[in-house]
Protein backbone atom coordinates (compact mmCIF):
# COMPACT_ATOMS: atom_id res chain seq x y z
CA UNK A 1 0.00 0.00 0.00
CA UNK A 2 1.54 3.06 -1.02
CA UNK A 3 2.70 5.61 2.13
CA UNK A 4 0.71 8.64 1.31
CA UNK A 5 -2.36 6.35 1.79
CA UNK A 6 -1.75 4.29 4.91
CA UNK A 7 -0.94 7.65 6.21
CA UNK A 8 -3.93 9.25 5.34
CA UNK A 9 -5.85 6.40 5.99
CA UNK A 10 -4.48 6.67 9.61
CA UNK A 11 -5.18 10.50 10.37
CA UNK A 12 -8.69 9.52 8.92
CA UNK A 13 -9.55 6.85 11.72
CA UNK A 14 -7.76 9.04 14.27
CA UNK A 15 -9.90 11.89 13.96
CA UNK A 16 -13.46 9.38 14.00
CA UNK A 17 -15.02 8.66 17.58
CA UNK A 18 -17.61 6.60 15.63
CA UNK A 19 -18.55 4.04 13.28
CA UNK A 20 -16.80 3.74 9.62
CA UNK A 21 -18.74 3.12 7.24
CA UNK A 22 -15.98 1.39 4.18
CA UNK A 23 -17.33 0.65 0.76
CA UNK A 24 -15.41 -1.02 -1.84
CA UNK A 25 -15.63 -1.70 -5.55
CA UNK A 26 -13.29 -2.23 -8.29
CA UNK A 27 -12.65 1.72 -8.26
CA UNK A 28 -11.97 2.86 -5.03
CA UNK A 29 -12.38 2.03 -1.50
CA UNK A 30 -14.15 5.04 0.65
CA UNK A 31 -13.97 5.81 4.20
CA UNK A 32 -17.03 7.20 5.64
CA UNK A 33 -18.02 8.46 9.16
CA UNK A 34 -21.19 10.94 9.41
CA UNK A 35 -19.25 14.46 9.18
CA UNK A 36 -16.12 12.84 7.09
CA UNK A 37 -15.67 10.95 3.76
CA UNK A 38 -11.86 9.42 2.70
CA UNK A 39 -11.75 8.50 -0.70
CA UNK A 40 -8.63 6.26 -2.03
CA UNK A 41 -8.54 5.14 -5.88
CA UNK A 42 -7.74 1.92 -7.06
CA UNK A 43 -6.36 1.05 -10.32
CA UNK A 44 -7.23 -2.63 -11.40
CA UNK A 45 -8.71 -3.19 -7.98
CA UNK A 46 -5.73 -2.70 -6.41
CA UNK A 47 -4.13 0.09 -4.72
CA UNK A 48 -1.91 1.84 -7.17
CA UNK A 49 1.86 1.84 -6.54
CA UNK A 50 2.46 5.92 -7.92
CA UNK A 51 5.90 4.69 -9.20
CA UNK A 52 3.58 3.24 -11.96
CA UNK A 53 1.59 6.09 -12.58
CA UNK A 54 3.97 8.00 -13.31
CA UNK A 55 6.80 7.92 -16.20
CA UNK A 56 10.06 5.85 -14.64
CA UNK A 57 12.67 9.00 -15.20
CA UNK A 58 15.79 9.21 -13.81
CA UNK A 59 16.01 12.48 -11.80
CA UNK A 60 17.92 15.56 -13.14
CA UNK A 61 18.19 16.49 -9.47
CA UNK A 62 17.27 15.87 -6.25
CA UNK A 63 17.20 18.74 -3.36
CA UNK A 64 17.28 18.17 0.35
CA UNK A 65 15.25 20.53 2.51
CA UNK A 66 14.18 20.74 6.00
CA UNK A 67 10.52 19.89 6.03
CA UNK A 68 9.38 22.31 8.69
CA UNK A 69 11.20 25.24 6.72
CA UNK A 70 9.53 24.48 3.40
CA UNK A 71 5.83 23.57 5.08
CA UNK A 72 6.24 27.15 6.53
CA UNK A 73 7.66 28.72 3.14
CA UNK A 74 4.46 27.22 1.46
CA UNK A 75 2.28 28.24 4.17
CA UNK A 76 3.25 31.89 3.90
CA UNK A 77 2.22 31.53 0.56
CA UNK A 78 -1.03 29.79 0.50
CA UNK A 79 -2.56 32.50 3.11
CA UNK A 80 -2.78 34.87 -0.06
CA UNK A 81 -5.41 32.48 -1.52
CA UNK A 82 -9.01 31.30 -0.49
CA UNK A 83 -8.99 27.83 1.25
CA UNK A 84 -11.13 26.81 -2.18
CA UNK A 85 -9.27 28.31 -4.86
CA UNK A 86 -6.19 27.06 -6.36
CA UNK A 87 -2.80 28.41 -5.03
CA UNK A 88 -0.20 28.44 -7.77
CA UNK A 89 3.17 28.93 -5.89
CA UNK A 90 6.64 29.20 -7.53
CA UNK A 91 9.40 27.23 -6.54
CA UNK A 92 13.14 28.52 -7.67
CA UNK A 93 15.61 26.45 -7.32
CA UNK A 94 18.90 28.41 -7.55
CA UNK A 95 22.59 27.57 -7.52
CA UNK A 96 24.56 27.66 -4.48
CA UNK A 97 21.34 26.23 -2.48
CA UNK A 98 18.88 28.75 -2.19
CA UNK A 99 15.51 27.96 -2.93
CA UNK A 100 12.50 30.80 -3.17
CA UNK A 101 9.22 30.17 -2.94
CA UNK A 102 7.06 33.30 -4.05
CA UNK A 103 3.05 33.36 -4.91
CA UNK A 104 1.32 36.48 -5.50
CA UNK A 105 -2.24 38.09 -7.09
CA UNK A 106 -3.20 41.01 -7.95
CA UNK A 107 -2.51 43.29 -5.06
CA UNK A 108 -0.43 41.17 -2.82
CA UNK A 109 2.93 38.66 -2.97
CA UNK A 110 4.85 36.17 -1.12
CA UNK A 111 8.27 35.81 -1.27
CA UNK A 112 10.70 33.96 1.04
CA UNK A 113 13.82 31.90 0.93
CA UNK A 114 15.20 28.24 2.27
CA UNK A 115 18.18 26.55 1.58
CA UNK A 116 18.96 23.18 0.20
CA UNK A 117 20.95 20.41 -0.57
CA UNK A 118 22.08 20.39 -3.84
CA UNK A 119 22.52 22.84 -6.23
CA UNK A 120 20.80 23.08 -9.80
CA UNK A 121 18.33 26.07 -11.76
CA UNK A 122 14.84 25.31 -12.29
CA UNK A 123 11.51 27.39 -11.65
CA UNK A 124 8.47 24.81 -10.87
CA UNK A 125 4.65 25.88 -10.51
CA UNK A 126 2.99 23.63 -7.80
CA UNK A 127 -0.35 24.23 -5.61
CA UNK A 128 0.84 25.12 -2.30
CA UNK A 129 -2.02 23.28 -0.87
CA UNK A 130 -1.76 20.10 -2.90
CA UNK A 131 2.23 20.27 -1.98
CA UNK A 132 1.69 21.43 1.78
CA UNK A 133 -1.49 17.90 2.04
CA UNK A 134 2.06 15.90 0.82
CA UNK A 135 4.39 17.45 3.20
CA UNK A 136 2.12 17.09 5.96
CA UNK A 137 1.88 13.37 5.54
CA UNK A 138 5.78 12.77 6.51
CA UNK A 139 7.26 12.41 9.85
CA UNK A 140 11.02 13.17 9.88
CA UNK A 141 12.91 16.60 9.48
CA UNK A 142 14.59 16.38 6.29
CA UNK A 143 12.51 15.73 2.72
CA UNK A 144 13.86 14.61 -0.54
CA UNK A 145 12.50 16.11 -3.90
CA UNK A 146 12.98 14.02 -7.05
CA UNK A 147 13.16 16.56 -9.69
CA UNK A 148 13.58 15.83 -13.64
CA UNK A 149 12.39 19.12 -15.70
CA UNK A 150 9.76 21.62 -14.69
CA UNK A 151 7.16 19.87 -16.61
CA UNK A 152 7.47 16.54 -15.31
CA UNK A 153 5.70 15.57 -12.05
CA UNK A 154 8.34 15.27 -9.05
CA UNK A 155 9.09 12.34 -6.29
CA UNK A 156 8.56 13.69 -2.50
CA UNK A 157 10.47 11.64 -0.68
CA UNK A 158 10.76 11.27 3.21
CA UNK A 159 14.49 11.40 4.12
CA UNK A 160 14.76 7.97 5.74
CA UNK A 161 12.00 6.18 3.91
CA UNK A 162 11.50 4.29 0.45
CA UNK A 163 8.05 5.51 0.87
CA UNK A 164 7.03 8.27 -1.78
CA UNK A 165 4.48 10.68 -2.97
Amino acid sequence: MPEAATKAILRFLKKSNEKIQININSQFIRFADSRQSLTVRLTQGELPDCRTLIAQIEPTGEVRVSLADLIHALQLASALFRSDEAKPTTLSFRKGGELAISASRKTDEVSTTISFDGGFELNIMVDAGYFLDALLGIDGDMVILRIQDRDTPFFICPKNNDGVL
